[in-house]
């Protein structure tokens, strides 16, 4: 009766250590906004009207991520053989890329390795802060007619 168990154990022990094996990281491109993380996952903070300060967090530490169009937030990491890249990136906080890397999964968090990117079109953004549009007053343009008096100039 033990040997069945034996080989259910040893079949069981074979599965979980090639798991790491089957979960592959995934190379590819992910477009979206790039965010602080701070802001955005405390406060929701986001596009052109946040760029100042997104710039500056991600400058002085805080982390960095990219929010695709389908509300996906993925944290963005360094490639720890050229971590130029990621670097640059800080640049577009704000504004929209395309970041490409290896996306990796672990405990729910999502995470690019960053090994380029390029800027994205800015028509593409969706703004947390967009300005408010006032209609314009539809009025007659005047125009002013030359004086017909005798001994007045105008510029020409």
């Amino acid at each position: 009766m033990k040997r069945p168990l034996n080989w259910i154990f040893i079949v069981s022990i074979l599965f979980l250590a090639s798991q790491p094996l089957l979960a592959q990281d995934n190379k590819g491109t992910w477009a979206g906004e790039v965010v602080d993380m701070g802001c955005y996952i405390e406060k929701g903070l986001k596009g052109s009207g946040h760029a100042s300060c997104a710039k500056s967090c991600i400058k002085k530490g805080m982390p960095m991520g990219v929010l695709t169009k389908d509300g996906t937030l993925l944290l963005l990491t360094p490639n720890h053989s050229d971590e130029a890249p990621y670097e640059a990136l800080k640049d577009l906080a704000g504004e929209n890329a395309e970041v490409s890397g290896t996306l990796s999964e672990k405990d729910g968090i999502k995470m690019i390795v960053v090994f380029g990117f390029k800027a994205a079109k800015a028509a593409a953004s969706k703004e947390e802060h967009p300005k408010p549009e006032h209609p314009k007053p539809n009025r007659p343009k005047l125009e002013h007619p030359r004086s017909e008096h005798p001994g007045t100039r105008h510029p020409r």
